[in-house]
């Protein structure tokens, strides 16, 4: 899971009875080897930069994915005396005519690890979302998130500013970021001076790597191979009775184990996630029916 927020969430199902399997939360960090670069030198003036998913159209702030209709925020940073920088990663430069319009500065996409390095000349990185004519669900869900954004600007050795960016906002308030509560010049305006108390070390960039989480990758790695294995021992190769009809008995009784996330119903018989059954005494209709879902494993009964 990408955030303790969804891991809450996941835990909160066990009260409709859905059995959580072995998860460890795991943030979308950068690679080390993704800081080995020489850093840019700065360009003049207040500069922002966003890397990320955009939103073409202001009047699409109703979709799912209004949260990133930036158009009002960087606006607003513009009218403060920002240069607003965009390396959208969901749109060509071309399709974002809104944005130009405003006065924000279109990039070329370019790979990760350039990327980082590109964003070292510029003055800070902006995390957040918007909220104005967006679904609450999909709000809601921007407060839940840990976007990658919340390391990639420190990677680049550039504070971050975040505004309605949601919980992973703790991550880097007071560390290597500010917060700030809306957009007025005023607050705006007071920006800079904030930013140099923010300083951003080499052992803060090295400590925030994804390397970090080795021990929680090979945990769970292991789980899964052992998972795996329990259920290669429950498979078993069972007779062809395709040219068998329906209504005979099988001769053997079987369990069968849902090895999937979601209930099943098959062949009259209703077969919880996760879970195995008791044993069980059908035909070879039941059977066929039984077998042809890829989540339900059949075991003989010796």
């Amino acid at each position: 899971m990408t955030s303790e927020d969804h891991a809450k969430y996941f835990q909160h199902l066990k009260e409709k009875g859905w059995k959580i399997p072995y998860w460890q939360v795991i943030h979308t960090r950068p690679l080390k080897k993704d800081i080995d670069y020489k850093p840019k030198e700065k360009i003049e003036g207040l500069n922002l930069v966003y890397a990320g998913g955009v939103v073409a159209s202001w009047h699409r702030r109703n979709s799912h994915y209004g949260y990133r209709c930036y158009h009002e925020i960087f606006r607003a940073f513009i009218k403060a005396g920002w240069n607003v920088h965009i390396y959208s990663a969901s749109y060509n430069g071309g399709k974002l005519s809104e944005y130009k319009e405003i006065g924000c500065i279109l990039h070329r996409n370019i790979p990760y690890k350039k990327l980082i390095r590109e964003m070292s000349q510029y003055t800070a990185g902006f995390h957040g979302y918007n909220k104005e004519g967006v679904f609450e669900q999909a709000y809601n869900y921007t407060k839940l998130c840990r976007g990658n954004k919340i390391w990639d600007y420190l990677m680049a050795g550039i504070p971050t500013i975040g505004y309605q960016g949601g919980n992973g906002m703790k991550i880097y308030k007071g560390k290597w970021g500010i917060i700030i509560n809306d957009l007025e010049k005023k607050t705006l305006k007071e920006i800079p001076e904030r930013l140099k108390k923010i300083k951003i070390t080499k052992r803060m960039r090295e400590s925030n790597v994804m390397e970090k989480d080795i021990k929680k990758y090979k945990k769970i790695i292991n789980i899964v191979l052992k998972e795996a294995g329990e259920m290669k021992k429950r498979e078993m190769v069972i007779p062809d009775y395709s040219n068998v009809k329906d209504n005979v008995r099988l001769p053997k009784k079987i369990r069968v184990y849902n090895k999937g996330v979601k209930e099943i119903y098959r062949g009259g018989y209703i077969f919880p996630p996760r879970k195995q059954t008791e044993e069980l005494a059908i035909n070879v209709r039941t059977y066929k029916e039984i077998k042809s879902h890829v989540s339900l494993i059949i075991e003989i009964v010796k």
